[in-house]
């Protein structure tokens, strides 16, 4: 990927993403990378323009996720 978008690797960066917030946007310093459980869930309104999108489709399928849940 960073070939592709002509940027260089870290080497390091697996041990310097978990402090970084830009990365992952969470000020908790966690080491892993996992799947949350419980998922979050969305107002329903949220979810409506979510399905309105075919990027969000898109992106569901090809990543493997599951549709947002409504709250």
């Amino acid at each position: 990927m960073c070939r592709g978008l002509e940027i260089p690797f870290d080497l390091t960066y697996d041990e310097r993403w978990a402090t970084n917030r830009h990365v992952t946007g969470d000020n908790s310093v966690e080491r892993e990378i996992r799947n949350r459980d419980p998922l979050p869930s969305y107002p329903a309104a949220t979810i409506l323009e979510f399905e309105k999108n075919p990027d969000y489709r898109a992106a569901l399928r090809l990543l493997g996720y599951k549709p947002a849940q409504a709250a």
